[in-house]
């Protein structure tokens, strides 16, 4: 189907937003997370993150009376349920060193269809991933949640917004936000009743060279207390392609040019690289930058 509009509409594959709602929000965490050579872009309004025992919410039994239990076995040698479970997306990509689509993720507290439960253990685990993501919560039912969301969520659960990704430019993952929301344990009184993860942050001015990498990294909503602080993660590099453990310089700057910080850092095993603790001393930004070692 995305091969056939593509040559019916003619319009650019490399920005394809995929969205879904309830089932199409599954849709989109578990056809649309494995497929990132097709889609820049995810939204999963309402989505199921797995499908779990009577514990968990119950949300076993919309596939058991098709597929039976959930623990036989898929063709990969993994169980459905493990198959079905968002994580495993997320772990996968982590062992191949593999960029997934943006996603924003949207759940109500008093979903009767989607049980809230697994949620705030599967945003901690997108966090863990480094990967790029937004989440957003509220106190909703099926049929309403996030309808009174901040403007700044609602523009990114806009696909004609979300175009402006890319598969063939880099974007920063944002994870371990001070300033981030407590979705709590998964017991529907627990945490923050409305909140979100990554809220405001945004970039702009991206350059993705052989030998250095800069962005600037703002906070676009909202009136935060500053000084705060997030780890930015580099996805999709076009240019700038360190090796596994090769070591780069990191740099943050004011948007006047002042070196506010310099230090030394290693890419991981897939080359990736990841500035722990950037801080944001304005809501107008500061400029991340980074360097093959020995370049400026």
């Amino acid at each position: 189907i995305v091969s056939w509009a593509a040559d019916y509409f003619g319009y650019d594959t490399d920005r394809v937003v995929l969205e879904g709602g309830s089932m199409g929000g599954c849709g989109g965490l578990s056809w649309g997370l494995r497929h990132p050579e097709l889609f820049s872009a995810v939204i999963a309004r309402v989505p199921l993150v797995g499908y779990f025992t009577a514990e968990w919410g119950g949300s076993e039994k919309r596939l058991t009376t098709f597929c039976g239990p959930l623990d036989r076995p898929c063709s990969d040698g993994a169980s459905l349920r493990t198959r079905m479970d968002s994580r495993t997306v997320l772990a996968a990509a982590d062992s191949q060193g593999t960029d997934l689509p943006l996603l924003v993720i949207s759940n109500g507290r008093r979903d009767a269809s989607i049980p809230w439960r697994p949620n705030p253990r599967y945003y901690r685990t997108l966090n863990r991933s480094r990967q790029g993501f937004i989440a957003g919560w509220d106190n909703g039912v099926h049929s309403d949640c996030m309808d009174g969301a901040h403007p700044w969520f609602l523009k990114w659960q806009d696909p004609e917004y979300l175009l402006r990704l890319s598969l063939k430019e880099s974007f920063p993952a944002f994870s371990n936000y001070s300033l981030d929301s407590d979705p709590g344990d998964g017991d529907p009184e627990d945490g923050d009743i409305t909140g979100y993860l990554n809220f405001g942050l945004e970039w702009k001015d991206i350059v993705d060279e052989e030998e250095r990498y800069a962005a600037t990294v703002f906070i676009a909503a909202g009136d935060p207390v500053l000084p705060a602080t997030v780890d930015v993660t580099l996805r999709r590099l076009q240019r700038f392609m360190p090796e596994p453990g090769e070591k780069v310089t990191l740099v943050e700057e004011t948007l006047d040019g002042e070196e506010l910080l310099r230090k030394e850092s290693h890419a991981d095993r897939a080359g990736r690289i990841t500035f722990e603790g950037f801080r944001l001393t304005t809501l107008q930004g500061n400029r991340l930058v980074v360097l093959k070692t020995g370049q400026r």
